[in-house]
């Protein structure tokens, strides 16, 4: 599998990677649909987690995950209006 110039891998180069490395035999064979599935269930299962717990550490020292907040508010400097969060719309009509 050939990336050169890529830096992020998606769903698909997963399964291509899992059809390129998986066994021969009959009982590995996987549809595209299952696997993501698979895959789908993994990442609602490390979502529920962090968001139970606060954070995951990984194994191998690859760091952990965790989410994190920032509350952001749009306020006026210089009679310029700083936002550097997704608009609020009923914010911005209020300011």
């Amino acid at each position: 599998m050939s990336r050169a110039g890529k830096n992020s891998f998606k769903r698909n180069d997963y399964y291509t990677y899992y059809r390129c490395i998986k066994p021969l035999h009959d009982s590995y064979n996987m549809d595209k649909n299952k696997y993501f599935s698979i895959l789908n269930d993994i990442f609602d299962g490390l979502f529920d987690v962090i968001v139970a717990e606060g954070s995951i550490d990984l194994p191998y020292r690859l760091g952990s995950l965790f989410l994190r907040r920032i509350e952001t508010k749009p306020k006026m400097v210089d009679g310029k209006m700083v936002y550097v969060a997704p608009v609020d719309w009923e914010k911005t009509k209020n300011l």
